[in-house]
């Protein structure tokens, strides 16, 4: 699958969640975790918007190798960091359905880029002789 549509398909999601951080905070972090902080989930919000967007933004552009990597290295840690907090959440048993579908997410997201940041670029792979 093009890193096009991957990334296309990360933005949206992550772009999405950010929206949803921003205008219904306190709801959308009782649904995680069973308590919410209005301020730490729209501040979330707020930087996994910008996230989503800049994303967007590069979605058209190589990504693997040495190409996009500031792009690929700003997910790939992300999505790391983000996916192990949301596994130590779920493994204290303070998590919900949501948490583990968020948590699913990430680590898709964390594979995916470390692929793309230790892979060798799609476009770069010689066909066999």
């Amino acid at each position: 699958m093009p890193t096009s549509i991957l990334s296309s398909v990360i933005a949206l999601g992550l772009f999405g969640l950010g929206v949803v951080f921003v205008f219904a905070p306190e709801e959308a972090g009782t649904a995680l975790t069973g308590r919410g902080d209005p301020l730490a989930f729209s501040l979330l919000g707020a930087a996994l918007a910008g996230l989503g967007a800049t994303n967007w933004m590069t979605r058209r552009q190589p990504l693997g190798g040495i190409y996009g990597r500031p792009i690929v290295l700003m997910n790939l840690a992300h999505f790391v960091i983000g996916g192990l907090a949301l596994l130590r959440v779920g493994l204290d048993g303070e998590a919900t359905g949501w948490t583990w579908v968020l948590c699913a997410f990430y680590l898709a997201g964390a594979a995916l880029y470390g692929v793309l940041l230790f892979g060798e670029p799609a476009h770069l792979k010689r066909a066999p002789s």
